[in-house]
């Protein structure tokens, strides 16, 4: 269970197109979704899915308990980070889904939560367009003609590769 000290964000995520809403934990720049509540909006057996993810070494790491609010005040509850929901619901049998029958509804399911996960951690621009995030990512790995480290840069010239910044490895 996570200390009384850490600091979390809640909100309810509103996925549009299936009028559903999802609880959603943000701890720093990670977004948990409590499992048995995604369950219950999708239609899922809960406890037969939390136990899934406990048994599967694909998961570890990737969820904790964490303090939800309800009714009656913070509740642990089985969380999963955003970057595994794709994992777990894939393993989700769509016929078993009572909301979702197709494999298409779930991932469009999974990608409308996503998008609300992210308007929720980055925040909107004017008009409800979420923020574009100017910075730049790294690349794990090298350039296959130079060898070189890469990044990407995305800054208000666009997107493009370049060397990585102060890289020992670049040209001068």
């Amino acid at each position: 269970m996570a200390t009384a000290t850490e600091n979390y964000r809640y909100t309810r995520l509103h996925i549009r197109y299936f009028d559903l809403d999802v609880p959603a934990v943000a701890q720093g720049r990670v977004v948990y979704f409590p499992i048995r509540a995604v369950c219950k909006a999708i239609g899922l057996a809960p406890q037969m899915q939390i136990e899934r993810i406990r048994g599967d070494s694909r998961f570890r790491g990737g969820y904790r308990d964490l303090p939800i609010p309800t009714v009656k005040g913070l509740r642990p509850m089985v969380c999963i980070k955003k970057t595994l929901v794709s994992a777990w619901l894939g393993t989700a049998d769509p016929a078993h889904v009572r909301l979702l029958r197709t494999r298409e509804k779930l991932e469009q399911f999974q990608a409308e939560l996503f998008a609300a996960a992210d308007r929720f951690l980055w925040g909107k621009e004017e008009g409800g367009e979420p923020k574009v995030v100017e910075g730049t990512m790294v690349i794990n790995g090298a350039c296959p003609h130079c060898g070189g480290k890469l990044c990407v840069i995305n800054g208000p010239d666009g997107v493009h590769f370049q060397a990585l910044p102060g890289d020992p490895d670049e040209e001068e």
